[in-house]
C-alpha cells in the first residue's frame, strides 16, 4: 500500500520490519510505534512535519499504554473500597433517605425531626439526597470500573475527596462534639462521620501514590507517561 505524503515522498507499509536507520530519531521513533515495514523512497530529506507527526503519534500511544495498564495493578484494598465498599454503602444511604425518611431524619437529629410526618419539603429534599447517594455509587462503581487510565481515577477521587469535606461541614451544626466524640455516636454518625474520615483518608493515601508502585506513585508529579510499566506487579 503506497501513501503519498508528498510528490518525494512515499510511504510503504507491508510488513514488521523498519527500512529506516535505527540510528535516526525517526527510525527509533517509527520502530517503536511498532508500525509495519515502513520504507521511505525520496530524492530529498524527509519532510519536518512527518517527523514531528510519527514522534506525536508515539508519545501518544505510550502515554495510552501505560497509563491504560496502571490502574490494573492497583493493590486490592483500593480496588475493594473504591470498587465495592464504598458504592455499596452509598447506595444504603440511598436507600433510607427514599424508602425510610422516618429513621433517617430521627437518626439525624431526633430532637429536631417532625413527628406528625414527613413535610412535603423534606420528602422533596431526601428524595433529591437518595438520587445524590446514587449518583454517587454509580459514578464510583461504573467511572471507575471503566477505565485503566490513573488521571481518571485521580481526577475523580480528587473530586470525592473535595465533597467528603463539604459532607462533614454538613453535620457542623450538630456542634463540635460530632467528629470526635465516638461513644455519643449512632448508626448515622458513624456512616456521616466516621466512615467519611475512613474514605477521605484513603483518597488522600491514593493521591499521594501511597501503596501504588514505584513508578506509578513518581507519575503523580511527573505525568502518567513518566510511568515504567515494567517495575508493575
Amino acid at each position: 500500500m503506497n501513501v503519498f505524503v508528498d510528490s518525494t515522498v512515499v510511504v510503504q507499509v507491508k510488513t514488521l520490519r523498519i527500512l529506516l536507520r535505527p540510528s535516526t530519531l525517526l527510525g527509533n521513533g517509527v520502530r517503536r510505534l511498532g508500525l509495519s515495514w515502513v520504507s521511505v523512497s525520496t530524492s530529498h530529506q524527509m519532510p519536518r512535519y512527518l517527523c514531528i507527526l510519527l514522534r506525536t503519534l508515539y508519545t501518544t500511544r505510550q502515554t495510552l499504554l501505560i497509563t491504560s495498564m496502571a490502574a490494573h495493578h492497583l493493590p486490592i484494598y483500593y480496588q475493594l473500597f473504591f470498587l465495592y465498599i464504598e458504592p455499596i454503602s452509598a447506595l444504603v444511604g440511598a436507600f433510607y433517605a427514599f424508602f425510610k425518611p422516618d429513621k433517617y431524619l430521627q437518626l439525624t437529629h431526633a430532637p429536631s425531626a417532625p413527628s406528625g410526618g414527613i413535610p412535603l419539603s423534606c420528602s422533596i429534599v431526601l428524595t433529591q439526597l437518595s438520587n445524590l447517594y446514587l449518583l454517587f455509587a454509580l459514578n464510583e462503581a461504573f467511572v471507575l470500573r471503566s477505565t485503566r487510565d490513573l488521571r481518571v481515577w485521580r481526577t475523580l477521587l480528587t473530586g470525592l475527596l473535595i465533597a467528603d469535606f463539604g459532607h462533614l461541614y454538613s453535620a457542623s451544626a450538630l456542634g463540635p462534639d460530632v467528629y470526635w466524640k465516638v461513644n455519643n455516636w449512632n448508626a448515622m454518625d458513624w456512616g456521616n462521620v466516621a466512615f467519611v474520615y475512613v474514605g477521605a483518608t484513603m483518597r488522600i493515601a491514593f493521591l499521594l501514590g501511597l501503596g501504588l508502585p514505584t513508578s506509578a506513585a513518581s507519575g503523580r508529579k511527573k505525568g502518567s507517561r513518566k510511568l515504567d510499566p515494567t517495575h508493575w506487579d
